[in-house]
């Protein structure tokens, strides 16, 4: 009643239920069931799209299903340039070595760079290693690489530079040559 300041007043209207005191704003009618909207309508942000696999992940996937060599090769072999990382590197080599195994001439000559000394492609977390790499093409220029044959006959000067510097173990790859 007006004339007891600590009753709450009544609605004039009993119908109606009470609000409690907010101050209304003349231009926009009070919605309590609907958020209020801003003035510009909200534009929706695009979902980023998902990260790439890294790699060496996906290698890794393609090597557990049986891995076609040809297949292998294709994925590995946009992997061989100057500016590959590190870790793709290093997912196109077990591509590569998986694919040489199983007989694929091509992916025994770009495993077999991986190895050479004179090979200027990163090689990832490989070491340089002559008679590896030796092997490797040997095996390639034998199921007809004439890539392989070349880099092979490359590798040979090498090896022969470093046998006559005193390399032991190159004095002894080139008796087997």
């Amino acid at each position: 009643t007006p004339d007891n300041p600590d009753q709450p007043q009544q609605p004039e209207n009993p119908d109606q239920p009470q609000q409690p005191d907010q101050p209304q704003q003349p231009d926009q009618p009070q919605q309590p069931d609907q958020p209020q909207q801003p003035d510009q309508p909200q534009q929706q942000q695009p979902e980023p799209a998902p990260a790439p696999k890294p790699f060496m992940n996906q290698a890794r996937e393609h090597l557990r299903g049986g891995a076609d060599p040809a297949e292998s090769v294709r994925l590995a072999k946009p992997l061989r340039n100057a500016d590959a990382s590190q870790k793709d590197s290093d997912g196109a080599f077990l591509l590569l070595e998986d694919a040489a195994q199983k007989g694929n001439p091509e992916a025994m000559h770009l495993y077999a760079q991986f190895y050479d000394p004179n090979c200027k492609l990163p090689r990832g977390t490989i070491q340089p290693d002559i008679e590896q790499a030796h092997d490797w093409y040997r095996k390639a220029a034998s199921a007809g690489s004439a890539e392989a044959k070349a880099a092979l006959e490359e590798l040979k000067k090498t090896a022969e530079a470093k046998a006559k510097a005193g390399d032991r173990n190159c004095r002894r790859l080139l008796r087997r040559w």
